[in-house]
């Protein structure tokens, strides 16, 4: 447990619920059994057509710790967004409301952040359908190391998410959310916030701490190549609005060209004009920012080569990931079906 100092500092938790009655209460159950107990819990009901909002009435009879913020339907970055503007807390910590986490989890995600003065903490995660029996671990167990931003983006844990994590609330007190984007919303804000300090201080600490549970129903499970593309949008909104600077720029530029690409090969078999004349512009504005930025000459000639030959793109993507002859294969027999 934390001594009198470090258990000053309050962790806003903020859990968007939207008809997860099921999972609800191992998600809450774990969050406030935490060894870390000055928590200020924001649940975000977003709308629940199912028993979500009973169960969270009970919590709060029961705790006073637990808030419910009660909204219409607007999804799960609206949902965040509300309970941002309402945080009080010296960091935020984002759960999702079908995951739950390690009893320890607050314990040491804010340790690490005292010690090391840390804007940003972020454990690993294990996926898992059912209740994990807990190992209790000790301090001398914390294996952990502090990243630079370019390293951030290479882990995709610690890229991807914004759950298995606590913000520092001074860095992310004017992010928010893009409602407009319904695949990636966690890698573009997770991606501002981090980008958004020149000196970012980041610890990834390697303990399994977030139990991610992965519905059949979930997002990733829905992804449409529109979607991709609403997350380019993204990117570029980062960048056209100077949200982060420098270098830091540069890192948000790749990740752009990235998911263009990665929407230019899902669509390739869906040629039509207004295609082609979308992509002719795209591909003098990512060839135009690729020769401003500061990136190394290497990677300006890799995705400038990229942009030009779609082939070599394609070749990249199958040896990267066999799996997608499948995919051109299916969509290759849809254009036959129709012919």
């Amino acid at each position: 447990m934390f001594n009198q100092e470090e258990s000053l500092s309050r962790v806003s938790v903020i859990i968007p619920v939207y008809n997860t009655a099921e999972f609800l209460s191992r998600c809450l159950n774990s969050v406030l059994n935490s060894t870390y107990s000055n928590l200020e819990v924001i649940c975000v009901n977003d709308g629940s057509t199912d028993n979500s909002l009973s169960i969270l009435t009970d919590f709060v009879r029961n705790d006073d710790r637990v808030k419910i913020i009660n909204k219409y339907n607007g999804g799960v970055s609206s949902a965040r967004n509300a309970g941002l503007d309402a945080a009080t807390g010296d960091y935020v910590a984002f759960i999702d409301s079908d995951d739950w986490i390690h009893s320890q989890y607050f314990e040491f995600l804010m340790r690490l952040a005292k010690e090391n003065e840390a804007d940003v903490v972020v454990c690993s995660e294990l996926h898992s359908d059912k209740k994990i029996e807990e190992k209790l671990y000790t301090a001398a167990q914390l294996s952990y190391r502090p990243l630079r931003v370019q390293e951030c983006t290479q882990i995709y844990t610690v890229k991807r998410r914004v759950w298995g994590r606590v913000y520092k609330k001074a860095l992310i007190n004017n992010i928010r959310f893009d409602d407009t984007i319904k695949f990636g919303e966690d890698t573009v804000y997770n991606l501002t916030a981090i980008c958004s300090k020149k000196n970012i201080k980041v610890i990834y600490l390697e303990l399994p701490l977030y139990f991610y549970y992965e519905r059949s129903d979930s997002a990733v499970h829905k992804l449409s190549p529109d979607e991709i593309l609403n997350m380019t949008a993204g990117y570029w909104k980062i960048i056209r609005e100077n949200k982060v600077g420098g270098d830091n720029k540069d890192i948000i530029l790749v990740e752009a060209i990235k998911s263009f690409l990665a929407w230019r090969f899902l669509t390739a078999y869906q040629e039509t004009d207004e295609r082609r004349r979308y992509i002719s512009v795209k591909n003098n504005l990512y060839i135009r920012e690729i020769k401003k930025s500061k990136l190394l000459v290497k990677w300006r000639v890799i995705y400038s080569l990229f942009i030009y030959f779609p082939f070599l793109y394609r070749c990249y993507r199958i040896h990267d990931d066999p799996t997608l002859l499948k995919y051109e294969k299916s969509q290759q027999d849809k254009i036959e079906s129709k012919s």
